[in-house]
């Protein structure tokens, strides 16, 4: 048998990376969350809740957030 070992991007499209993305934006983004509130709009637009920093590692989390 023989085995290449081809460049790769490291780019990854789906999996698990994917995953971690998506649970951290649902549970982040959510209004239940308390870090941010939405606007009510059509647009559903969201903004940091200005309490959020009254939660447990609320500013972490915002930091975390936005990357």
């Amino acid at each position: 048998m023989v085995a290449a070992i081809m460049d790769e991007a490291g780019l990854d499209y789906g999996g698990l990376m994917k995953e971690l993305l998506e649970e951290v934006v649902v549970r982040g983004f959510h209004e239940d969350a308390g870090l941010f509130a939405a606007t009510g709009s059509v647009q559903r637009t969201v903004y940091p809740r200005p309490t959020a920093d009254r939660l447990d590692n609320g500013l972490q989390m915002l930091e975390f957030l936005e990357g």
